[in-house]
């Protein structure tokens, strides 16, 4: 099957198995905290939510609304640690967008950015901009339209913001017509006073040995101001590709790949983002690829000479899942987590699974946290996008694309171990 698409401190830790406590997600240690009604409240969130610094979240459907095409939604956390659901923003289509996928990123003032693929005149894709207003309501602005050219279309990723205020991302496709619809693009929106915006493409893709087609994966930034990212297809190996954009002093920037994925052992389209450590290494996760092609989560190394290694941390088998929709994240004690959409039973069978890696002797542990039951007709659920974590409550938080009472897709919570 195929999906629809601080640093913590690395110290010895002990394995433990986390289970579940509520019908809807199994037995000790977490829960479902809300599910989506697949109307006006949205249905089919992709992304886990993000915090604010009270512990509400907020995060995006990609269905639903009173548009019928998406929303922005916050969960306020009650006193007794139950959730209730505000929507913030119903995209309409045109030309606010529509079919959000990534979560909003927040800025230092409390507004929201997001991206939403398509839904513009053109239907190409927008970013956006929810700004809160004295009543509680959120107002937005559409901050760029995409035309499907060089500048690029269909904007799936998230955003990241420097320490500037300003803007990164990555559309699937548009750009350079090497490809038959464009390779796709990086791209920077700086603020210019006044509340507008000037959009700049920092680099097109080719679909040869650079890469092509950034899916849903974040940038990320290290602390020169230098651009992460991941491929899904193209490269040496036509498998995808980890890159970097340097930036030079004279505003220019350099793109270099850092790894090729070949499509065996170590992998295939890398989907979603990457996640660094202390060390500088980077983490992620290939969605194919591997013993059995159901996808890989990898460590780069940076080298003294330049190079990077790559390092295969595991190979999905099925049992413990397949296709894993994630970027890895770590918790406080130097442990990976994250989430593949489907598997979790040995004949392929199964909603999807939880999974933790943890450093040991200079290898990693897998373990397989929670296995989201096979689907019966009744519960469908595929957690896809990965995991946030909560460092003050130590807990992280998901989305599921099919869970829920409604089918529509649910938000939920489980406690890291300590």
């Amino acid at each position: 099957m195929t999906p629809r698409f601080v640093f913590p401190s690395l110290v010895p830790a002990v394995l433990a198995i986390l289970t579940f406590i509520t019908p809807a997600l199994g037995a000790q240690g977490g829960k479902e905290i809300y599910s989506f009604d697949g109307h006006n409240a949205g249905y089919v969130p992709l992304s886990p939510p993000i915090l604010d610094s009270v512990g509400n979240l907020y995060g995006t459907t990609e269905d639903g609304g009173t548009g019928s095409l998406g929303t922005v939604y916050e969960l306020v956390r009650n006193s007794n640690g139950t959730y209730t659901e505000k929507v913030l923003h119903s995209f309409q289509g045109a030309p606010d967008g529509a079919n959000p996928v990534a979560s909003p990123i927040f800025d230092h003032a409390g507004n929201l950015y997001g991206t939403a693929g398509g839904g513009n005149r053109s239907s190409f894709g927008v970013v956006y901009e929810l700004s809160p207003g004295s009543n509680g309501e959120w107002t937005e602005q559409v901050l760029y339209t995409f035309t499907g050219g060089a500048d690029g279309e269909y904007p799936d990723g998230g955003l990241v913001m420097d320490n500037s205020g300003n803007l990164y991302g990555t559309t699937v496709s548009g750009g350079n017509t090497n490809c038959q619809y464009g390779c796709g693009t990086v791209y920077e929106l700086s603020p210019n006073g006044g509340g507008q915006w000037t959009k700049t493409i920092l680099y097109s893709f080719t679909g040869g040995d650079d890469g092509a087609t950034p899916t849903y994966g974040n940038l990320v930034l290290d602390a020169a101001g230098n651009l992460y990212g991941t491929a899904s297809a193209g490269g040496s190996g036509n498998s995808g590709t980890v890159f970097k954009l340097t930036k030079g002093s004279g505003g220019q920037w350099t793109q270099s790949v850092l790894y090729a994925f070949t499509g065996g052992n170590d992998g295939a389209s890398p989907q979603f983002g990457l996640t660094f450590d202390p060390s500088g290494n980077l983490y992620g996760s290939t969605n194919l690829g591997g013993a059995i092609k159901e996808g890989t989560i990898f460590e780069l190394s940076p080298q003294a000479n330049g190079y990077w290694s790559e390092n295969t941390l595991l190979t999905f088998d099925r049992q413990n899942g397949e296709q894993p929709s994630t970027p890895v994240t770590f918790d406080g004690k130097g442990r990976l987590y994250g989430t593949a959409e489907f598997g979790g039973e040995s004949d392929g069978d199964g909603g999807g699974t939880i999974f933790r890696l943890t450093p040991v002797g200079g290898t990693w542990s897998h373990i397989v946290l929670y296995r989201f039951p096979p689907n019966n007709g009744v519960q469908h659920w595929y957690p896809f996008g990965g995991l946030t974590y909560d460092p003050v409550r130590n807990q992280f938080f998901g989305t599921t694309e099919g869970g829920g009472a409604d089918r529509a897709g649910d938000v939920f919570e489980f406690i890291a171990a300590q």
